[in-house]
C-alpha cells in the first residue's frame, strides 16, 4: 500500500484513481476529515485489503488504517502481522489486543477489527487491521495559561493567599 503520511488528498488520487469522489465525514471541531475508501470506489486498490480509512487535517493525511478482507487475514493472522513488524520495528507495546509500535512522530498499530458479519450465526467477524498514526498532524488543544512562579511569589509578599 502506497499511502504516505504528510500527502495529499490529490497525491492519494493520483496512487488510486477514484470511480467517483470520495465520500467525506468532518469534525466540527476538530478540523479533521474522515474518507472510508472501499475496493469498489478506486480503480486500482491494494490486493487483500478490504477498507481503507483516511484522516486529514489540513488536506494532509495523519492517518492511514487498512482492514484486511477475510482471504487474507486467514492467510496472515494477527500473530503472523505482530511477529514480522517485531522482526522489523522491535518488540512491541501491548494494549490488550492490540499491538504498538512508536519513534517519536509516528505510531503504528495492529489488532483485529470487528467487522458486522453478513452470517445469521455470527454477529461480527474479527480481521486484521494496521493504522499508521501521525502524532505530530493533529491539532493540539491550547495549553491551559499557568501562573508563573514570580506571580505566585508577589502574592505571597503582599498578602495574598
Amino acid at each position: 500500500m502506497d499511502i504516505r503520511l504528510g500527502s495529499s488528498l490529490s497525491a492519494l488520487k493520483k496512487t488510486f484513481p477514484p470511480t467517483s469522489t470520495f465520500p467525506k465525514h468532518g469534525e466540527l471541531n476538530g478540523g479533521v476529515e474522515r474518507i472510508y475508501i472501499r475496493r469498489y470506489d478506486c480503480r486500482t486498490f491494494p490486493l487483500g485489503v478490504d477498507v481503507i480509512r483516511l484522516e486529514l487535517v489540513n488536506g494532509s493525511i495523519v492517518s492511514v488504517k487498512a482492514v484486511f478482507d477475510i482471504q487474507q487475514t486467514n492467510r496472515e493472522s494477527l500473530e503472523i502481522m505482530v511477529r514480522e513488524l517485531s522482526q522489523k520495528y522491535g518488540e512491541p507495546f501491548r494494549e490488550g489486543m492490540t499491538y504498538h509500535w512508536r519513534d517519536e512522530r509516528t505510531l503504528l498499530s495492529a489488532y483485529d477489527e470487528q467487522i458486522p458479519s453478513t452470517s445469521k450465526k455470527k454477529r461480527v467477524e474479527l480481521r486484521t487491521a494496521i493504522e499508521l498514526l501521525d502524532l505530530d498532524g493533529y491539532p493540539r488543544p491550547p495549553e491551559p495559561k499557568r501562573k508563573s512562579s514570580y506571580d505566585t511569589i508577589y502574592r505571597r509578599l503582599i498578602g495574598g493567599y
